[in-house]
């Protein structure tokens, strides 16, 4: 235990640095072994930043699948310093070690999760869905440190900074096969496809079970945010990313 605070510490001094200090792996006897670790790292972590925290990242798709070999969801911490309310941002590239763009559809909570939901009561336990865009973001060398999953998972699920944009009608959208796309300088360069199997609603779904089940508090007023089927996209200077959902609106990042 004593390493894997050793380990938290570590990753919030490099939290704090603008931009973060890239960690090319971890000193010896140190860093998550397991995915329980992981979270063990990430819970120590959170309580050693001392932000506030406003609600959950949820991580369930095929880039997730595929970089780590894994059917289970993962999650992250969500922070009240790392969102802005905005749905067209201009986010500093200075800030971040390897920036990403991910889109996400953000629900916020109606209520306390005290149960396990269904497909019906899930909508109850729903105040809104808004269009979101993450620059996210690691604490480690990408280039020269091959990271783990039990890495991604005590890095906060590699967490950045979310712009959350307009309100959108998710109780009129077919979320088994719904349609995102990404547009780089007004170029089409990525379509999420969903699936009954891997949709935001899914992933919500899932986790909400999973976290009354684990013991884990959802209380009312909290979001979560869920990745859409994208893969992270790196950003560059000059460049206008933009993610569109037929009949929502639109979250741009000019960079």
């Amino acid at each position: 235990m004593a390493n894997l605070l050793k380990s938290a510490e570590i990753l919030a001094k490099a939290f704090r640095q603008v931009p973060p200090a890239k960690l090319n792996g971890w000193p010896e006897g140190c860093g998550p072994k397991t995915v329980e670790e992981g979270y063990q790292v990430q819970e120590a972590l959170h309580h050693t930043l001392d932000m506030e925290q406003v609600g959950w990242r949820v991580i369930d798709n095929l880039w997730l699948q595929d970089k780590f070999n894994t059917k289970e969801l993962v999650y992250g911490r969500l922070y009240k310093e790392k969102i802005d309310f905005q749905a067209t941002a201009k986010p500093d590239l200075k800030k971040f070690n390897v920036p990403r763009v991910i889109p996400h559809y953000t629900f916020r909570m109606a209520d306390d999760i005290t149960e396990r939901v269904d497909y019906y009561t899930i909508q109850s336990k729903i105040a809104g869905m808004q269009t979101s865009m993450e620059v996210s973001d690691t604490r480690f060398d990408a280039e020269e440190y091959q990271y783990t999953l039990p890495d991604f998972i005590a890095d906060n699920a590699h967490s950045g900074h979310l712009y959350i944009g307009e309100r959108g009608n998710w109780l009129e959208t077919d979320m088994a096969s719904v349609e995102s796309l990404l547009y780089v300088n007004k170029k089409r360069i990525q379509t999420a496809y969903h699936s009954s199997k891997t949709n935001p609603l899914e992933a919500l779904h899932k986790f909400l079970n999973s976290s009354f089940q684990e013991g884990r508090v959802i209380k009312k007023g909290e979001y979560v945010s869920v990745y859409l089927n994208f893969f992270p996209r790196p950003v560059y200077p000059d460049e206008e990313v933009v993610a569109y959902t037929a009949g929502m609106h639109e979250c741009t990042m000019k960079f």
